[in-house]
């Protein structure tokens, strides 16, 4: 979910971003956060920042998706998987939260 106010940073419309996800061949659906809102209401300051919820909706991790958002090839730590396979399989993650590791969050004024 995309929360910048692209009047702050135009790569960061709609069109933008999409044309992003799709020339890294992401296969996901890509939605707007346009009052920057959700975001707020997470507690949100980077992007990407994932928030990983269990079955009966408690937050299970919070965090960045790994340890090296540059260099994916040379990714070591991979917390957002971990946690996704800690929760499928009923248990707790390893590792419930790390630091954001992104861009800020260009909030919309709305």
């Amino acid at each position: 979910m995309n929360a910048n106010d692209p009047a702050m940073h135009a790569d960061d419309g709609f069109e933008e971003m999409q044309a992003h996800a799709k020339s890294r061949g992401m296969k996901i659906p890509y939605v707007v956060d346009d009052t920057s809102g959700v975001a707020r209401a997470f507690g949100a300051s980077v992007t990407p920042e994932a928030f990983l919820f269990d079955k009966t909706g408690k937050l299970a991790y919070h965090g960045t998706i790994d340890d090296n958002r540059q260099e994916p090839d040379k990714v070591k730590a991979r917390y957002l998987k971990d946690a996704l396979d800690a929760v499928v399989a009923g248990k707790k993650p390893a590792v419930p939260e790390t630091k954001g590791l992104g861009c800020g969050i260009k909030f919309r004024n709305s």
